[in-house]
Formats: structure tokens, C-alpha cells, sequence
């Protein structure tokens, strides 16, 4: 447990939310101890219960009833240690301090500065402040702007006015007034405490303060404040009783007047962000309390009169570095993105308290109707009639609903006018009353957003007789869906005509959007990143891109009725992709000489570009024979040669020299093949094939290195005329012929 949660619970270890059962987990799992619970007054029942249960758990069951002895002297040092490492409570210091287990002196030398001691020793000393109960708080002055911190206990919200009243009082802006003097002492009481280096305590469940005071702003200017302290057990109370509890229909009672009114909700982050764990899991959900609390003020005619609602994320520190870890956001930044997160539905009821509320009118006749009668009336409000009917005291109160909550400049009012009154058996009757009032309006946020082309060709604008032709980029800003504007505005966007930056030389691109409109748009005509280097047409494959975006918006009458409350703009950046137009690069090929045209008898042992070798039909090497007429080659198998045996048919000889034979190898045939490998690739082949009757075929296969590519096949007649069948050879930028029979 840490020390907040552990300080928070000691805080309060007396509120119903904290059973015995809870107390009993907390001292048994060792978070605090009974001793601890004893320093901060727990309820001497429930001590002696939390006892009772230790004792049994430890094999005790007699009863516990006195408080334990204190600590061995031994332990003096080890004490000091955790107080100067703040690991102990200003009741524990002080607690052992009485019981001698140290002194002051003994932490002045242990390094405890003597502010803290001082601090430590004004903390536990009587406060001279006056608190009241809901029926005798002396009444709000009228005339005043009637300040409201609202928070559960807790909160922070005594130690949060405190610092506000120290730093006002230490820049002079405060004025304090002689109409309640017991607001005074309250008020320099928070200040003094901050003073002395401690935290202002609670304010006691059922009593509140009221201060008035005034402030000065930076122009001089008095306003007069009435600032009143609720404990947050009694806003707790409003929350879980409603108006069934007298008390609260006295405070509602008490807070509704004309006065203007502004609202502060202090937000307990810690507590909210841990309200899943063991040690809040009783507390109140902050986000429901607020917003129905809001809501009751809202129904009971307290925020008529409301300029301004604010929420503070307290103790927003203590929760920071473990939600956010990660983020480089300002801490003004996060804590608003946590309010986002957690609070977003007390923000938008915050928003409709304002506009889109209701509008209550009060009505009173001169006389009462006479006894035994009813009156009643018809009040007409913006062209609408309404029927109202009056009490015995001739009194009628009238609610309508005002305009819904807009992003527009301008505060309309309502006006009630009464038309008709029958009924009160009166004489005569003069139904000529009205009442104008405003509607609130509450500022809202509008947002301009930019679009733009996805995607373009890198040529997409050229130039044709001094006119730029083609696609160009087209960017589109926009307004919420729905929002129309009643004023021109203009957008200012980050780029110029060519989609690149703009510059002095490159006029940034503006964009407006029209009066009555939603949208507006521009045109980059003057796009072309196919030579956007000068060197002419780009025609590589590349992954390029533009980049917009908006850098500012005007409106024309900013600040007028019907201009927009808070006109802004999303400064994200708008990407347009340039896409490759596949301009043509043109091959040129030089053909160079690197082999004789023709592979003759005479020339195949001595070539630099070719070389030429046989094989018997086994794959074994060969000779290759030569002959002249006709002029060509042959094989002549080595096992030929050897034996003498020239132009043998059988299985084992191949046939005549001068031929490439096959041989019958059981029911297989194999051919004897001459081999052409060019040191270079070649493009086309002609082979010549003599002495090869009808029923032969001759076969040429063409290899890329040691892969065969493809093979044509020579049959049929014995001459060029006859058909040939070919199949088509791939990679043939790369050829090596084989060529077998």
C-alpha cells in the first residue's frame, strides 16, 4: 500500500465505508497496524474488536483491552531513521515524542530541519475557526458572484482554496470584507496553515464555512466573492439522499438566489484512478456523483444564474507518472486528456447546464384569487402559449425549455408575456405583464479540418503554350457536419501553388469557406515532380509524396453575434502521393564480333569464341571427326578408334564416322552429340545437317549454363523447304547450344 491510499484510510477510518471487516483485512495483511488506528482515534469498540480478532488469529482468545507497551528504547534509532525518511505520520512522530520515545532535539540532530519540527509542532495545536450548521450560515450577500468548491471528502478542496487565498493575499488582490468576520479567521486561517508547511485539516462532516471576500484582477477592478466551504461528506449526502434529506433542501434552499455562480469541481485523481482496489472499492464513483450532483442544481433552478463551471484534477501528481509513463505531453496537457477519459460525461452536462436547459418564470397576481376559486392564465413565451394556474397566494411559477447549445456567438433572450388570466372571481384584470431573460451561453469549440487529393501523377500538371494541363491537387477544408458558417472564413494552408512550402517566392494557398457554407476548396495547378530537380523528366521508381496543411483561419465579424464562439483548426498533416508517370528509357545496343560466322573443319580447334567437343552415345568423350565432302563433322567414338572397328552397327559401334549415330541399347536408343559452348551469349544459331534421310530427326538443345532453355527439331524432307517444328526458347539473351542426332 502506498502512503496516500495508507493516509487516506487512516483519514477516515471512522466512516461507515470502512466496516470492521475491511479494517480487520487491512491490519491482518499488515498495511497498517492497530496501534496506527488507535493514533487516529478509531472508535474504541472497533479497537477492541480488531484486537480481539488479532488475538485469536495469534492463538490468544482472551480479550485485548489495553494498549500495548511502548517500544523498546533499542528501537529509538530505527524510528528516527523512518521519519527523516518520511515514512511515518505527523500523529506517529508526535505520538512517540509523548510517550518519550525520542525528542525534538533528537531530530533536529538526526538532520530534521527546524521548519518541519515547528511545522509538526503547530499542526496539533487548536484552530480558532467558527463552523456552522446549514440553518444558522449567515446569508449570502447579494450582489455577489457566489463560489462553490465541489468535491467528496478528501478531495483536496480546503488545501486547493488555501492555496488560491495564500497566492492572491501574497500578490494583494484581496479585499477582505466586514460582512462576515468569521469567514475572515477561516480564510486566514488557510493561509496560515499553508504558511507553516501543513495542509489545512477537513472540514468536520455536517458544518460549513462562508467567506466574503474580493478579489482585484489585472485591471484593478473589484469583485466581490462569496466563497462557500462544503464538506464532502454533505455533498455525499446530496448525492445518496437527494432532496428527501432536510439538510439538503436547506442548503439547496440556502445557495439558490440571484447572485451569478461559478462552480468548481475538485476531482480526487488518485482516488478515481484507483477506485478498483481494495482500499476504495467503497468510495463513491466521482464521474456519477458530479454529474448528479449538477444535475440537482440544475433541476432546482441554481444554475440559472451560472457563468462559469471549471474541473481540477487534484492530486493529479500522484497518478501521472504511472497512467502516462510514456507520454512527452506537458502536465497541463495530460490531466486534461484524463479528464477527457474519465470525466467526459460531467464535461458535456456541464456543457447542457448552460444552454439547452430550462427557463423558469415566476408569476404573481396583485390579489389573491378569493377564497374558494381558482385562477389561472395563459403566458405566452417566443410565440408559444402556455397554461399556468395559481396558488391560493395568487402565485404560478412557469418552466420552458430554452435553445439547444450551439457553437455560435450570441446570448438570446426569452421574453413571457401574460395574455389571459380568468378565473379568481376578480372585477377586472390587466394581463399586461413581461419578463425578458437571458439565455447563457456556453463557448463551444469549432474545428477546421483539411482534406486533400490522394493521390496524383508525378507529371500530373505540364505545360502546353505557357497553360499548365492535367490532374492537380485539390485541398478541401471543412467544417463539422451540420456547422455552417455566417461569416466568410479563411484558411491559410502550409504549401503554394506547386504543393511544395511556401515561401516568399511561393505565395501560401488560401482557401474560403463562404458565407452560409460548409466547405471550401483550392487548387494546386502547378504540381510537377517529374523534374522538380531541373534535370529533366524523372524516371526512376521512387516513392514520393506531398505534405499540407493548415497554419491559421479567420473569420470575417470574429466576435460578433452569430460569429463562431472558438473557431480553431486541426494542424495535422494532409499527404498526397506522387505515383511514377513511367517515362520511357530507350535501350541501345551495340552488336560486337566475338565469334566467327561460320564453325568450320578448319577453324573449330583454334577459336577464341567458341569451343567445340563430342560424346559417344554414353556421355563418354569422343573424337570429332571431320570430312570433306560434303565439308563437316562427325563422331568417332574412342572405343572406334581403339578397336579399329570404323563404322561398326552393332549395339556397341555408332556407325560411320562422318555421321552422328544412335545405337540400340536394349530398348533404348542413345545418340552421339557434338557440343558448341560459346564463351559469349548468342542471339540466333543456324545449324546445317547433311546425309540425314526421311525417317531421321536431328535435334538441337539450347542450355543457359548447365539449365536447358528450349530444343528445336529438324524432320521430314531432305531439304530447307520442308517443315521444321520449334519450340520456343526462353532466356535467350543467354544460349549455349548441344546438339545431338
Amino acid at each position: 500500500m502506498d502512503k496516500n491510499s495508507k493516509q487516506h484510510i487512516l483519514n477516515d477510518c471512522n466512516n461507515y465505508q470502512f466496516t470492521i471487516e475491511v479494517l480487520d483485512k487491512i491490519v491482518s495483511e499488515g498495511h497498517i497496524t492497530i496501534e496506527e488506528f488507535i493514533q487516529y482515534n478509531l472508535e474504541i469498540a472497533k479497537v477492541n474488536e480488531l484486537k480481539r480478532r488479532k488475538a485469536i488469529r495469534e492463538g490468544a482468545f482472551e480479550e485485548i483491552v489495553t494498549p500495548p507497551p511502548p517500544p523498546p528504547p533499542d528501537s529509538k534509532t530505527e524510528i528516527i531513521k523512518k521519519v527523516v525518511s518520511n515514512e511515518v505520520t505527523i500523529k506517529e512522530i508526535v505520538d512517540k515524542i509523548q510517550k518519550n520515545v525520542f525528542s525534538y532535539d533528537d531530530l533536529l540532530n538526526a538532520g530534521v530541519s527546524q521548519n518541519v519540527i515547528t511545522s509538526i509542532k503547530y499542526y496539533f495545536q487548536p484552530r480558532n475557526v467558527k463552523s456552522y450548521t446549514v440553518d444558522n450560515l449567515p446569508i449570502m450577500e447579494l450582489g455577489r458572484t457566489d463560489v462553490f468548491f465541489i468535491g467528496v471528502r478528501a478531495a483536496g478542496k480546503s488545501t486547493m482554496l488555501g492555496g488560491i487565498l495564500k497566492c492572491a493575499n501574497k500578490a494583494g488582490l484581496i479585499i477582505p470584507d466586514s460582512y462576515n468576520n468569521a469567514g475572515n479567521v477561516y480564510q486566514a486561517q488557510l493561509v496560515t496553515d499553508l504558511d507553516r508547511g501543513v495542509l489545512p485539516k477537513g472540514t468536520p462532516s455536517g458544518s460549513y464555512n462562508y467567506i466574503a471576500t474580493s478579489f482585484k484582477d489585472n485591471d484593478g477592478k473589484t469583485h466581490p466573492l462569496n466563497i462557500v466551504e462544503v464538506p464532502g461528506e454533505n455533498y455525499e449526502k446530496l448525492f445518496n439522499e437527494g432532496m428527501d434529506s432536510e439538510e439538503v433542501k436547506g442548503f439547496v434552499k440556502y445557495i439558490k438566489n440571484s447572485n451569478k455562480k461559478v462552480l468548481i469541481f475538485v476531482i480526487d485523481s488518485l482516488a478515481h484512478n484507483e477506485k478498483n482496489t481494495e482500499f476504495y472499492f467503497n468510495a463513491l464513483d466521482q464521474s456519477m456523483v458530479y454529474v448528479n450532483i449538477l444535475n440537482m442544481f440544475k433541476d432546482h433552478g441554481v444554475l440559472e444564474q451560472t457563468d462559469a463551471i471549471y474541473l481540477v484534477a487534484n492530486k493529479f501528481d500522484a497518478i501521472k507518472d504511472s497512467k502516462y509513463l510514456f507520454s512527452d505531453k506537458n502536465d497541463d496537457d495530460l490531466a486534461l486528456d484524463f479528464l477527457n477519459e474519465e470525466f467526459l460525461g460531467l464535461i458535456n452536462n456541464c456543457k447542457d447546464a448552460r444552454e439547452g436547459g430550462k427557463a423558469t418564470f415566476e408569476l404573481e397576481l396583485s390579489n389573491k384569487p378569493q377564497t374558494g376559486t381558482t385562477a389561472t392564465g395563459k403566458v405566452e413565451v417566443d410565440g408559444k402559449s402556455y397554461d399556468v394556474t395559481f396558488d391560493a397566494d395568487g402565485k404560478a411559477t412557469l418552466t420552458v425549455d430554452v435553445k439547444a447549445n450551439d457553437v455560435y456567438n450570441g446570448e438570446p433572450t426569452l421574453t413571457a408575456k401574460v395574455t389571459e388570466i380568468s378565473g379568481g372571481n376578480f372585477e377586472k384584470v390587466n394581463p399586461n405583464a413581461q419578463k425578458t431573460i437571458t439565455v447563457k451561453d456556453t463557448p463551444d469549440t469549432t474545428t477546421v479540418t483539411l482534406t486533400a487529393t490522394a493521390e496524383v501523377n508525378e507529371d500530373n500538371n505540364h505545360e502546353v503554350d505557357g497553360v499548365y494541363i492535367g490532374n492537380a491537387i485539390t485541398y478541401t477544408a471543412k467544417l463539422p457536419d451540420g456547422v455552417t458558417a455566417n461569416n466568410a472564413i479563411t484558411v491559410t494552408l502550409s504549401v503554394g501553388a506547386n504543393g511544395e512550402p511556401a515561401s516568399d517566392t511561393n505565395p501560401a494557398l488560401t482557401i474560403t469557406i463562404p458565407k452560409y457554407g460548409n466547405s471550401g476548396t483550392v487548387i494546386a495547378d502547378k504540381v510537377n515532380r517529374d523534374n522538380n530537380d531541373g534535370s529533366g523528366e524523372d524516371k526512376y521508381i521512387e516513392s514520393d509524396s506531398l505534405s499540407a496543411k493548415i497554419t491559421g483561419v479567420s473569420e470575417a465579424n470574429a466576435g460578433s453575434s452569430g460569429s463562431f464562439e472558438n473557431l480553431t483548426f486541426d494542424n495535422s498533416e494532409v499527404v498526397t502521393t506522387i505515383t511514377d508517370d513511367k517515362d520511357p528509357t530507350t535501350v541501345t545496343i551495340t552488336a560486337a564480333k566475338v565469334t566467327d560466322k561460320v564453325i568450320t573443319k578448319d577453324n573449330f580447334e583454334n577459336n577464341a569464341g567458341f569451343t567445340v567437343k563430342a560424346k559417344d552415345p554414353y556421355g563418354n568423350d569422343a573424337k570429332i571427326s571431320t570430312h570433306g565432302n560434303p565439308s563437316g563433322f562427325g563422331v568417332e567414338s574412342l572405343a572406334e578408334t581403339n578397336s579399329g572397328k570404323l563404322g561398326q552397327t552393332n549395339q556397341v559401334y555408332s556407325g560411320h564416322t562422318s555421321e552422328i549415330g544412335v545405337v540400340k541399347d536394349g530398348d533404348t536408343y542413345k545418340s552421339e552429340s557434338i557440343e558448341v559452348v560459346f564463351k559469349n551469349p548468342i542471339q540466333t544459331l543456324d545449324v546445317a545437317f547433311a546425309w540425314r534421310h526421311n525417317g531421321e530427326r536431328a535435334k538441337v538443345d539450347f542450355y543457359n549454363g548447365d539449365t536447358k532453355v528450349g530444343y528445336a527439331i529438324v524432320k521430314g524432307g531432305g531439304n530447307d523447304t520442308q517443315d521444321t517444328d520449334m519450340v520456343p526458347v526462353t532466356h535467350a539473351a543467354a544460349l549455349y547450344p548441344k546438339t545431338g542426332g
